[in-house]
């Protein structure tokens, strides 16, 4: 099917699922969502974004900027996972454990405005690669409409760009509790240190990037064809230093460069 058929069968679904909560998180694929939800919904569609210390303030700015340009009703829901032991104990299963507290505190939240469905930014991508998280959402009935019509990565980008959707070509954003080995315990502190690394980072033009979390040693990750550049003098010098003053001990490029789920098991 092409983009424009995939847009049509989105539109169906999304009909027979109103009224919608849809799960914004503020990157690419939950954008195009919720623009769709919007166009095709109306005032029947919500966003709702999950906010906490395992969010970069910048991820939670980009979302508030594209629900107000999108126009759509957007609620922001402090979340309580870093008072659950089976989110901070941080075990092989916490992505399982962060969504089943996710969709269960947004899941109240839609109940409250008397919202029926809710649905998250899955794409037939998502379903080949290792997210326990899915089956949470699964078990708490949330829908994936553009899993459901067929939409991949590349297509969701290449139809927000035909959209004009400033989120076409956003890097893709993660809960930062990812850059954490499992086991260690998961610390507002923790998450912090690694927020400002990568801001670091970004700021430098170094996107998309990761700063892993081992003890006192922080491993960056940057696109592989960035390595170079990071790893000169008049980058790694300054770079070095201001990880050092927001808590590391060592710094550490990973000459492998940036990949998804590198710290999965």
């Amino acid at each position: 099917m092409t983009i424009e058929e995939k847009k049509q069968q989105l539109a169906a679904l999304l009909k027979d699922h109103a009224p919608l909560g849809v799960a914004f998180s503020g990157g690419a694929d939950s954008a195009f969502l919720l623009a769709m939800a919007n166009h095709v919904l109306q005032d029947r569609a919500v966003a709702l974004t999950s906010v906490g210390p395992m969010h970069a303030a910048r991820e939670r700015a980009a979302a508030v900027r594209m629900a107000e340009t999108i126009g759509i009703r957007h609620i922001l829901l402090e979340t309580g996972r870093m008072t659950a032991e089976s989110f901070v104990q941080n075990p092989p299963d916490r992505c399982y454990a962060c969504k089943k507290i996710i969709w269960a505190e947004l899941r109240k939240a839609a109940e409250n405005m008397d919202i029926l469905h809710l649905a998250d930014g899955v794409s037939t991508d998502d379903l080949n690669e290792h997210r326990p998280g899915l089956a949470a959402g699964a078990e708490a009935g949330v829908i994936s409409p553009l899993a459901m019509a067929g939409f991949s990565k590349a297509e969701i980008r290449e139809a927000s760009r035909q959209m004009n959707l400033f989120t076409w070509n956003k890097p893709a954003g993660t809960c930062l509790a990812t850059r954490i080995p499992y086991g260690t315990r998961i610390t507002p502190e923790i998450l912090a240190m690694i927020e400002q690394a990568e801001d670091v980072l970004i700021t430098a033009g170094y996107a998309p990037c990761r700063v892993r979390y081992h003890g006192g040693t922080a491993r960056i990750e940057v696109a592989p064809e960035a390595v170079a550049s990071l790893a000169t003098a008049v980058m790694r010098k300054p770079v070095t230093e201001q990880l050092k003053q927001i808590g590391f001990s060592h710094v550490s490029l990973d000459l492998a460069g940036y990949r998804s789920g590198s710290m999965d098991v």
